[in-house]
């Protein structure tokens, strides 16, 4: 037993937390203490799962509000043994406190885990982990292929991916029901899933017009708008009145699937029934690949500056990673490229013409390369527990 490790995680957005929740719950069960920093959409993951004693501290919803906390007191007063960040996006003080976890001044040199949960998410801090727990083995190559870790030990773990989870665990019939009415009996259903960043507006906007082309071409589809809960009131009012615009062009198409107080339904989810998913980056692209599905990756260049960014790479990684000769184009040569694993559109396109011609060869590479790893929080607990001091 560790009864006396004192673990201390550090989350901002709802990911992170997701996360992190899961792998608290086994490290109490082994006795160990849990102690949190949450800020937030992390903070109602932590109070949902029943933490809510476990917070020493808690920030505010806005990222762009100031928030008032001093990481070397709280380091002070927890005595970790441990510290475990995610790498939330912006991030903010899961920087903070991994800048602290190795001072000794500040954190007491407490060894620092990081929650690498979306490809690439290691650009976004400059401090160097002593454990990545990542997602699955392109995960841990970008983790070696990041310059802050070629001269680094560190040690890295695959504990799996909650998208996966989420393509290969059990649905809740409530979230089958629902996007079963919504799909009637069309041939397509996309979800257009935003990110958190107003660039998204990029693809709401192919996004829709993709659709508009097929319908025009005579397919039968139906829309379902999923918004990332990050995004600014602003950014969804601006992507709900061009799909409510849509919608008033083309009656019957744009599907909402709400949740209710009784049912929460995740996008994960909804992405590994759907037929394909419009977005730049974020696990619902992850889970349509997983259960077979196409993700419809849009690129613009505004886009790629913002992808560059959270992961080091200017195309995501479905589109761009998993090359083993299969064909491709040269990014930006053509409308739609076809790039192993996904479909990325840097332009409207006929998006149902597409689906005929290339998904089973989709389907094949997918098959072929792409092998979901569930998540595994036994594994990520002991790995914790292993670099405790």
């Amino acid at each position: 037993m560790n009864t006396a490790k004192k673990v201390l995680f550090v989350t901002r957005d709802k990911k992170p937390g997701m996360i992190a929740t899961r792998i608290a719950k086994v490290l109490q069960a082994q006795g160990a203490e849990v102690r949190v920093v949450a800020e937030g959409l992390s903070v109602a993951e932590w109070k949902s799962a029943g933490f809510d004693n476990c917070i020493v501290a808690e920030g505010p919803m806005d990222i762009k509000a100031p928030w008032e906390i001093s990481p070397k007191d709280i380091f002070y007063n927890v005595q970790p043994d441990v510290v475990v960040c995610g790498l939330s996006s912006p991030i903010r003080s899961e920087f903070w406190f991994a800048a602290g976890a190795n001072n000794k001044t500040c954190g007491g040199g407490a060894p620092l885990a990081i929650l690498d949960d979306n490809w690439g998410a290691t650009h976004r801090l400059s401090y160097q982990a002593n454990l990545v727990l990542t997602c699955d083995e392109l995960g841990k190559r970008l983790v070696s292929q990041n310059q802050a870790y070629a001269h680094h030990h560190y040690q890295v773990e695959i504990i799996g991916d909650l998208s996966a989870t989420a393509a290969t665990e059990p649905i809740p019939q409530a979230t089958i029901d629902a996007f079963n009415t919504a799909k009637g009996d069309v041939e397509y259903a996309f979800i257009l899933a935003s990110q958190k960043w107003p660039e998204s507006d990029d693809i709401i906007e192919i996004g829709l017009a993709s659709c508009a082309l097929s319908l025009k071409a005579g397919a039968k589809i139906v829309i379902i708008p999923r918004f990332h809960p990050g995004a600014s009131a602003e950014s969804k009012a601006c992507w709900s009145g061009a799909t409510a615009a849509f919608s008033d062009t083309h009656h019957g198409v744009v599907k909402e699937i709400s949740d209710t107080t009784e049912t929460k339904h995740n996008t994960d989810h909804l992405a590994a029934l759907a037929d394909g998913v419009f977005a730049a980056t974020g696990s619902a692209l992850r889970a349509a690949a997983f259960a077979g599905k196409i993700p419809l990756c849009v690129w613009t260049s505004r886009l790629g500056e913002k992808l560059k960014a959270e992961s080091g790479t200017e195309h995501h990684p479905l589109t761009c990673a998993f090359h083993k000769g299969y064909y491709t184009h040269p990014a930006g040569t053509e409308d739609m490229i076809v790039r192993a694993l996904a479909i990325e559109l840097v332009k409207p396109v006929d998006i149902a013409l597409k689906f005929t011609q290339h998904k089973a060869y989709i389907n094949h590479i997918q098959e072929d390369q792409f092998q979901p790893v569930p998540f595994d929080t036994e594994k990520a607990a002991n790995a914790i527990l292993a670099i405790a001091k």
